[in-house]
């Protein structure tokens, strides 16, 4: 009923002379409104985009130049470990010495060799890749530790892959297993003769 009685009031309304006025002048006054706001704010869009690409191509230099600085700073740190590298990249029977050497750094940390499973690459004329799956057994304090004397080894051995896992039992204690691929120059890799 009331919506009925406002259409009612509304199309009587629109029937009068005046009112159909007051709302072309209202409807006219609007659009004036808004073509003046666009006029207005138009320019003012613009030098708002212009200052976002002025401010994305700084922003864009500036982080060219972070990466150059870091690039520099990254090879001149290359450029300082290259002879300890290569020095290790020569060491000799590279199967035996790392062998001992693992030993002695998972007992140093606590660590339980489980087992030890060895591979050879050979790139020829290059270098050669000697790998070892390795399982361990330690808390996770002692492996972390055994993780950052690997660089320490007279060899260039990295850390390939690896997997952790909780074992029943004393809380802490893991089971870990380790690909590691130690990388060197030479004809042989184990210590005294046979293949």
């Amino acid at each position: 009923m009331k919506a009925s009685w406002l259409l009612g009031s509304v199309s009587l309304s629109l029937r009068t002379r005046w009112t159909r006025m007051g709302l072309y002048a209202a409807l006219g006054a609007w659009g004036v409104a808004l073509i003046v706001a666009l006029l207005y704010w138009t320019p003012e869009w613009r030098e708002m985009a212009q200052a976002r690409r002025a401010v994305a191509h700084e922003r864009a230099q500036a982080l060219a130049a972070m990466e150059r600085r870091t690039l520099v700073r990254a090879y001149r740190l290359a450029q300082l470990h290259i002879p300890g590298i290569e020095k290790k990249m020569i060491a000799p029977h590279v199967q035996t010495s790392l062998v001992v050497h693992l030993g002695a750094l998972a007992k140093r940390h606590q660590l339980q060799i489980l087992g030890e499973r060895y591979g050879e690459v050979r790139h020829p004329g290059r270098y050669r890749v000697l790998t070892l799956d390795m399982d361990l057994m330690g808390r996770y304090p002692a492996l972390r530790g055994f993780l950052v004397d690997l660089n320490r080894l007279p060899t260039w051995t990295l850390v390939r892959a690896g997997r952790i896992t909780a074992i029943p039992g004393p809380p802490g204690w893991i089971k870990a297993h380790l690909r590691l691929a130690t990388y060197y120059r030479g004809e042989t890799t184990h210590g005294g003769a046979g293949p």
